[in-house]
């Protein structure tokens, strides 16, 4: 049984569209799912370029936490950075608890995602994390973190999954002007995916578009 399963791996690496390396990257983080040096590197980015800027603390969103891991990687990148960059990062999570919201919207791809899909046990990821994680739809939510007076907003990680919830965070995007660093790293989740469905007609690059 292990060969054939090496056997399977190798010919999915063998086929996979894209370079080799990707193919390796995609294998590593669906084998270990905290494993994201993506994150760890806009992170990094983003504490230079605060340090250049003379800023002392910055602060990170992760929109859309779902099971956890990406906000428990970040908690993790975080502390070797902060001791390389002496700058101090504070990680903020956005999630409606319950899952992805009511799909109605075509754009949303209601075929592909669930209503509900993602939901996590609040308590349970409290427990793992010291980050702030922000519950409720972001069309609602916003209000409650502007008054939190966020410094120095450098990066926002985008995994909202949907055209309605990223478009609807987007639409707020004003409202956060003078929380913001010059420049704004936003990592958006599903702009890269090979599913020939996921493309700028629909999801995150329509919000964007």
């Amino acid at each position: 049984m292990f060969l054939y399963r090496l056997k399977i791996l190798i010919l999915r690496i063998l086929g996979y569209e894209k370079p080799l390396r990707v193919a390796l990257l995609k294998y590593l983080f669906i084998k270990y799912r905290q494993f994201r040096p993506h994150y760890e590197t806009i992170l990094l980015e983003s504490a230079l370029q605060a340090k250049k800027l003379g800023y002392e603390n910055i602060t990170v969103l992760e929109l859309g936490v779902a099971g956890g891991n990406g906000i428990i990687a970040l908690e993790k990148y975080k502390k070797n950075i902060e001791k390389l960059t002496k700058i101090k990062i504070k990680i903020v999570g956005f999630d409606t608890g319950k899952g992805l919201p009511k799909i109605d919207n075509k754009f949303d791809l209601p075929f592909y995602w669930k209503t509900g899909q993602f939901k996590h046990n609040k308590g349970e990821l409290g427990s793992q994390i010291d980050s702030k994680i922000i519950y409720g739809d972001v069309n609602d939510t916003m209000e409650e973190f502007i008054k939190t007076n966020p410094e120095n907003i450098a990066t926002i990680f985008f995994d909202l999954d949907l055209y309605t919830s990223t478009k609807n965070f987007l639409n707020h995007f004003s409202k956060l002007e003078k929380y913001l660093a010059p420049r704004v790293y936003c990592y958006f989740d599903e702009i890269h995916l090979p599913e020939h469905w996921i493309n700028e007609h629909n999801g995150e690059l329509l919000a964007i578009k």
